[in-house]
């Protein structure tokens, strides 16, 4: 990841057709990702939270009280420096054990980093002669 500007948050929607399926409930797929600049212990830090969702889901007024709790809070969350992002695959998440320990899991982190990567804004350091991390201004 470049170093640079981070959202202050935002949400990367992957949508049932990027076939984000959970194994063990092939009606369930990883919807998409929350990503917040966060503060943890005086570290920069990205928190992860990914979001589940159902094909077909039942309305409400249908559904049992296990079933929308279920629903609402299969989750997987990670909190990982900024500096070290790349801890998001070695740092274990918690959550949902039908999210967080699925394969699917990994696919849905690389693509939460490449939707980071492409609006983070690069930070530009100058050096004393007008030069860049992209080149020579003049």
């Amino acid at each position: 990841m470049p170093d640079g500007t981070y959202p202050e948050c935002f949400y990367a929607h992957f949508g049932y057709e990027a076939g984000l399926y959970l194994k063990n409930e092939m009606d369930r797929y990883v919807s998409g990702v929350y990503v917040t600049s966060v503060d943890n212990d005086g570290e920069p830090s990205l928190n992860f939270v990914f979001s589940v969702s159902r094909l077909d889901s039942l309305p409400s007024k249908d559904m049992s009280m296990p079933d929308i709790m279920r629903e609402r809070t299969c989750l997987a969350r990670i909190t990982v420096s900024k500096y070290d992002v790349s801890r998001i695959f070695t740092d274990a998440p918690t959550g949902d054990p039908e999210l967080v320990h699925d394969p699917i899991y990994r696919a849905a982190t690389m693509r939460a980093l490449v939707a980071l990567r492409h609006i983070v804004v690069p930070e530009l350091e100058e050096e004393n002669d007008k030069s860049t991390t992209f080149g020579r201004m003049w």
